[in-house]
């Protein structure tokens, strides 16, 4: 009986997208660009989808994509065991063996969120984003979002098979599944809420925006070879 572990990688720059679920604001357009389709804004009707306590921020928004190219799907399994947390397990993809069989590891835990953008269970600290100086090489900024529903939601390989996860665990779910697919990407998009790292008060000039997948490293993989991206972005 053979094992089969996803594998994990972020994607920056522009991908060619077989199928797309999902409302970015690109149309029918065969590609997406992750990470490097940042944009900075200060406008106070795109800061007014955060809060009323983000009003004068200064925010770097960017979409992010998680891609699967692995042997095997990510599959967790939530557990509830308080109001706003559950317990989360990452089920190991066997051959020859039902989904009840896989085996279990503990891979941490999953936060409510009810938001108006998401109204569901989300994984904590499945990533990481940091912005760090050029010049300097210290880490600035103040990332917001920490944690994310899985779903698959980018087709990146004619091999892929069918969607696997199409939505995540309902707000009063008690248990539920999440994951990506072999050959799917889950997508966060730019301007979704939260999804952005707050950059009022920075100097103007160059920084690395990084993306980190599994920072904890709470989830047992084929390789963590290809866990970090990073791309240059401008702040004027």
């Amino acid at each position: 009986m053979a094992e089969r572990l996803p594998e994990l990688r972020p994607l920056k720059g522009r991908t060619r997208v077989l199928q797309f679920h999902g409302n970015d604001g690109l149309g029918r357009s065969p590609y997406r660009t992750f990470l490097a389709d940042y944009y900075v804004t200060s406008d106070p009707v795109d800061l007014a989808e955060e809060g009323r306590g983000h009003a004068g921020h200064k925010h770097l928004t960017f979409s992010n994509c998680v891609a699967n190219t692995g042997d095997g799907p990510l599959v967790l399994e939530m557990t509830r065991t308080s109001r706003n947390r559950a317990k989360v397990a990452q089920l190991i993809s066997e051959d020859a063996k039902p989904q009840r069989l896989w085996r279990r590891k503990a891979a941490g835990t999953a936060v409510r969120d009810i938001r108006p953008d998401h109204n569901h269970w989300h994984y904590a600290d499945f990533l990481q984003y940091r912005l760090k100086s050029v010049r300097t090489g210290r880490y600035v900024g103040r990332p917001m979002k920490q944690s994310f529903c899985l779903e698959d939601v980018a087709k990146l390989s004619a091999n892929a098979g069918r969607r696997g996860f199409t939505k995540c665990p309902e707000p009063r779910a008690r248990k539920g599944i999440m994951g990506i697919s072999v050959g799917w990407g889950d997508v966060y998009w730019a301007g979704l809420q939260e999804q952005f790292i707050e950059v009022k008060g920075l100097p103007r000039g160059t920084y690395w925006l990084e993306c980190i997948v599994d920072p904890r490293r709470r989830l047992e993989l084929k390789t963590r070879g290809h866990l970090s991206t990073r791309i240059k972005v401008r702040i004027r």
